[in-house]
């Protein structure tokens, strides 16, 4: 299975950054760091939660997040801050 049932991401706006890290924060099941490589994230098995392939993919989404976040003048870590809060607060 591949990242959030098949889901391709288009980063071009804040809601968009949001969203993809809301998927990766549910998937993961823990705060994501955006500066992590996805191929290091494990479950409690500590198995890799993402294929090589999927990890390849959400890299590049997430440079895309960081290129638009310097872009617009936005901070990618409030933003992943943002979403761990609303799931876990």
């Amino acid at each position: 299975m591949s990242v959030a049932n098949n889901k391709r991401y288009i980063i071009n706006s804040r809601e968009s950054v949001k969203n993809f890290l809301y998927d990766l924060q549910v998937r993961v099941k823990k705060e994501i760091a955006p500066e992590d490589d996805f191929f290091d994230y494990k479950d409690e098995y500590a198995q890799p939660v993402f294929t090589q392939e999927e990890a390849e993919y959400l890299d590049d989404v997430m440079l895309y997040c960081y290129i638009f976040c310097m872009d617009n003048s936005l901070d990618i870590h409030e933003i992943a801050e943002e979403v761990w809060c609303e799931i876990y607060l």
